[in-house]
């Protein structure tokens, strides 16, 4: 029915928590770990015996991206989740959700989340709890879609679309997961949003440094823009407003920390890559040209007026 896909740099200290909240459901889940960073028996011992678990010792010199396409083509399963080897789950949601994903056929589902510090101790609730969903609203919920353990995807229908996907825009922007849930949402139309917060969103962990943050404004520039571009037509009115959403809630904070770190030069140069994707809109050189001039400011003007996704 379903398995859950973990890819890890041998982060045991947080991957073992995450199996243990997948364990305590009790119920048949089958589960991967793909370890790409080396092999430690020792600290994996107790899950070894545990049938549901396997573990991948995959040491294959892959981008996120490649290892993402090799692993769901993998998949046997109806459903597969990608969860990241420092996030959490909600415990008591898993038995119900099981039970709602063998009612349905959907392409996919989307994961409310709740999102923690990386040294904060989560809040789990201690009944089961029922699911609640509604059909998926993309203006409204795209911007965690870069967030991939909010994905439960549909393998059989990722097959049916596998062939049409750009190998470019899959492999090289850094979030295939944004790319293939566009496409399962507007070929099949009937994705749905799970209301629960089953998903335990870890940010901090994020480590500044040059290739990082050059890096990541690269993803959310072009990872989120380069599919729905595709997808949508630069010109219609749909690829205008996502442009907007992901401009003010992904963009904007990480085009602000880049410049005060890796330099205007940079950062630009990153913006200016990606000029293809930018609407011709009157406010967008008015807001380019102040966050390079004043980005403190900016920054300060931006938290004080909205709420600005914490950066991981």
């Amino acid at each position: 029915m379903l398995t859950i896909i973990i890819f890890t740099n041998s982060r045991y200290t947080y991957l073992i928590p995450l199996l243990q909240d997948i364990i305590q459901s009790n119920i048949n889940i089958k589960i991967k770990v793909v370890d790409y960073g080396g092999k430690n028996i020792k600290k994996i011992k107790i899950f070894l015996k545990n049938k549901n678990i396997q573990f991948i010792f995959d040491t294959t010199d892959l981008t996120f991206a490649e290892r993402y396409f090799k692993y769901i083509k993998k998949t046997r399963t109806r459903y597969v989740w990608f969860v990241g080897d420092d996030d959490r789950i909600e415990t008591a949601y898993l038995k119900a959700l099981i039970n709602f994903l063998k009612l349905k056929n959907n392409s996919g589902f989307s994961l409310n989340l709740n999102s923690f510090h990386k040294n904060e101790k989560i809040k789990k609730i201690k009944l089961l709890q029922k699911i609640f969903h509604q059909p998926y609203n993309l203006l409204k919920e795209i911007k965690n879609l870069g967030t991939i353990g909010t994905q439960i995807l549909n393998t059989n229908c990722f097959k049916k679309i596998a062939g049409s996907l750009n190998k470019k825009i899959l492999l090289n922007y850094g979030y295939p997961q944004v790319y293939v849930a566009l496409k399962l949402i507007t070929v099949f139309k009937d994705w749905i949003f799970i209301e629960n917060k089953i998903l335990f969103y870890r940010y901090g962990n994020f480590k500044i440094n040059n290739k990082n943050l050059q890096d990541r404004l690269n993803f959310e520039c072009n990872g989120y823009l380069a599919p729905a571009k595709e997808i949508f037509g630069f010109h219609s009115k749909t690829y205008k407003k996502i442009f907007t959403i992901i401009f003010f809630n992904n963009i904007l904070s990480w085009l602000i920390l880049a410049i005060e770190n890796i330099g205007k030069i940079n950062s630009k140069m990153i913006i200016d890559n990606s000029r293809t994707l930018i609407p011709n809109f009157w406010w967008i050189n008015f807001f380019l040209h102040f966050v390079f001039i004043t980005p403190k400011i900016l920054w300060c003007l931006i938290k004080y007026f909205r709420k600005i996704p914490i950066l991981k």
